[in-house]
């Protein structure tokens, strides 16, 4: 019988998910805090992990970095499950080991029990493939830096695959600009007149200025307001006004804004072409150094 361990410091979803997972024929222990799943884990000797990141005592990106600086859990599936919204979440918990990040906003019980059944499913026919992957993030990463250091715009709609990519370019001095490659949509109000996106703010650029459409039919985004606040700091004039999609034609770029996509350029929408061009990828970087750790950023 496979062995499961839940770290949560919600017992209702402690419980939740253990009921479930021993509905699926799992044998199940569940950690309330950092400190906890540090004892049950070596304990109860599980097949794979379910963790959150807010934990009490330590976190849980703490407890990643412990238990994958331990051979015996090396190429334990360990899938950071997670409500937090902080920027940059993903590629940290990748960075420091997770086999996978899942947000609780947008995953349903049903969809992680067929993600953690795929995952043991996986790790019993490839025990290595863990191993395999992590040893080349771990190469890619120790690789002697280039030279020659740029933009690099990036097209990947796997978040993961996108997160560890984007991760190991940036720790090689890169810059990269992750440019929407799934679809989207953009929608319009009660009026036909642009609005946002399904879950961001939208943008666009027409000769150096800032357009955007007025938050009066939808949620004026925080992350919106602070690249509307970095965008006048810089210069940039900002135009809240109304939209129609007859105009997008005229526009040269795009970007989104959100707590997941953060500052992410647009390439199309329908028939309308965008380039990420300079204000874009200025607006990226401010946004970066807005909300990263000062410690952190010195350190990039």
């Amino acid at each position: 019988m496979k062995r499961i361990v839940v770290v949560d410091d919600q017992p209702m979803l402690g419980t939740i998910y253990r009921t479930k997972f021993t509905a699926e024929g799992y044998q199940v222990d569940v950690a309330f805090d950092g400190q906890e799943a540090l004892e049950v884990i070596p304990r109860f000797k599980p097949d794979l992990v379910l963790l959150d990141l807010m934990l009490p005592r330590i976190d849980g990106l703490e407890v990643l970095k412990r238990l994958r600086a331990n051979s015996a859990f090396e190429t334990l599936p360990i899938i950071v499950f997670s409500g937090t919204a902080r920027l940059g979440i993903t590629e940290d918990a990748i960075a420091a080991g997770a086999t996978m990040v899942l947000s609780k906003l947008n995953t349903s019980p049903k969809q992680v029990i067929e993600i953690v059944n795929k995952t043991l499913a996986q790790a019993a026919q490839a025990p290595e493939s863990g191993k395999a992957l992590a040893s080349a993030v771990a190469q890619t990463a120790a690789a002697p830096e280039s030279q020659a250091k740029g933009i690099i715009v990036l097209l990947e709609d796997h978040a993961d695959t996108r997160a560890i990519i984007s991760t190991v370019l940036r720790r090689k001095g890169h810059q990269v600009t992750s440019v929407l490659a799934h679809a989207d949509a953009m929608m319009l109000d009660w009026e036909g007149r642009v609005a946002e996106c399904t879950g961001a703010n939208i943008f666009f650029v027409k000769d150096g200025k800032i357009h955007t459409p007025l938050a009066d039919c939808f949620l004026d985004g925080i992350t919106r307001q602070t690249v509307i606040g970095l965008a006048r700091k810089r210069g940039f004039e900002v135009i809240e006004r109304r939209i129609l999609p007859d105009e997008l034609t005229s526009f040269s770029e795009c970007f989104i804004t959100g707590s997941a996509a953060e500052v992410t350029a647009v390439a199309e929408i329908d028939k309308w072409n965008f380039n990420p061009g300079g204000i874009t990828k200025q607006l990226m970087d401010d946004y970066t150094a807005e909300v990263q750790p000062k410690g952190k950023a010195a350190a990039a």
